[in-house]
């Protein structure tokens, strides 16, 4: 099996120090994002396999990077996130890089971000760079993996077909256990349930105070 570069600040196989991880933005501005980075990794992983992480939306790829990657990898995986979106501004050199390549181009768990009120007939600002980057990704494979049926709908508003042109396969972080995915077990909520949370400082105030309260 040849090289396989995945799109991500850092390998689940390293252990960078912690001024490293900032000083470089190994996660960028969310930790999360390891989450299903790793698990397209551990997708993945078989004896003889070779990866390699590297952010690919810089803009900072020149000639000499494109030509190594199309002749050292057998292909390039990009695990993401809620990327369809306002404000999601990296998109163009996703694309630009996509559409440079030679070899396979593997989408793991794109979606849409968009209010639950949204019509997603309506459309949305970033309808244009959506239809860009999914022909450049359908140019050099299969299929895109979306993250959830909102996010069919919204390519299918756009003129993609199911499974032809995408398919729902969940976030990476799924699959971080590989083929043994523990289903959910019920229990009661009640007063003794544990309850984990989960935030980021940028949240209204009103949410903060209704964890202090409850």
């Amino acid at each position: 099996m040849g090289k396989i570069l995945i799109h991500a600040g850092m390998s689940p196989l390293d252990r960078p120090s912690m001024d490293r991880v900032f000083r470089e933005h190994l996660f960028t501005t969310n930790s999360g994002n390891l989450l299903f980075q790793y698990g397209a990794y551990r997708t993945m992983m078989t004896d003889g396999a070779e990866f390699e992480s590297r952010f690919l939306h810089l803009g900072d790829l020149a000639d000499a990077d494109i030509e190594r990657i199309n002749a050292e990898c057998e292909c390039v995986v990009l695990p993401m996130a809620n990327n369809f979106r306002v404000g999601f501004n990296l998109m163009g050199n996703l694309t630009a890089f996509v559409r440079r390549l030679k070899i396979p181009c593997v989408v793991m768990g794109v979606g849409l971000q968009a209010d639950s009120a949204a019509d997603i007939q309506q459309g949305f600002p970033f309808d244009d760079s959506t239809r860009a980057f999914v022909d450049a990704v359908l140019d050099h494979s299969a299929l895109l993996g979306l993250r959830g049926e909102l996010t069919g709908e919204y390519l299918k508003k756009l003129g993609y077909t199911p499974e032809r042109h995408f398919t729902v396969i969940g976030c990476p972080s799924m699959y971080s256990r590989g083929a043994r995915l523990i289903a959910p077990q019920p229990k009661p909520l009640d007063a003794d349930a544990p309850i984990s949370i989960n935030y980021r400082k940028e949240q209204p105030e009103s949410l903060f105070r209704f964890m202090k309260v409850t």
